[in-house]
């Protein structure tokens, strides 16, 4: 009898553990709770610490995704109050985007007044958020290229 019960105690047991147990997601949600993906030269990249997002005055608004390895993506528009296109470069634009590859400020590479060019295209876009699409090329202080494509971005201000 005392086999019996030790079995289905064990049985009882084993079966609590079984069904108590989770696998755990895979999926890491950056803080802020938005989203940045990208390719840079081609090679796919994804925000997966931080997306942050702000909107200041007269149509400011400011993208930053960044990963645990130092490379972060950002993007400043100016006068970015609706749905659109927004031109980056030009000498009398001062948008800008900007591609950084670790903590070397030589890997810093800026689409701005000076040098690269691109776009941010806002497709939806409210009082609590927006999101779109963007593309440009950008250049460090020794005038290395990269090309940064394919960018999707979602986030809430």
């Amino acid at each position: 009898m005392k086999t019996v019960k030790f079995f289905w105690i064990t049985l009882l047991f084993f079966g609590v553990m079984l069904v108590s147990c989770e696998k755990k997601s895979d999926t890491v949600n950056p803080v802020g709770g938005g989203s940045v993906s990208l390719k840079v030269n081609g090679e796919s990249w994804s925000a997966t610490l931080a997306v942050q997002a702000v909107k200041g005055a007269q149509g400011l608004v400011t993208l930053t995704g960044s990963d645990a390895n130092a490379k972060q993506v950002s993007f400043t528009l100016m006068n970015a109050q609706a749905v659109g296109t927004y031109t980056i470069g030009g000498l009398t634009n001062p948008n800008q985007g900007r591609w950084t590859q670790s903590t070397s400020a030589s890997e810093t590479f800026l689409a701005s007044m000076v040098l690269g060019s691109g776009e941010v295209k806002i497709t939806e876009y409210s009082d609590s958020g927006f999101k779109g699409t963007f593309q440009f090329e950008a250049y460090n202080t020794d005038q290395v290229k990269v090309n940064i494509t394919d960018g999707q971005f979602e986030a809430s201000f």
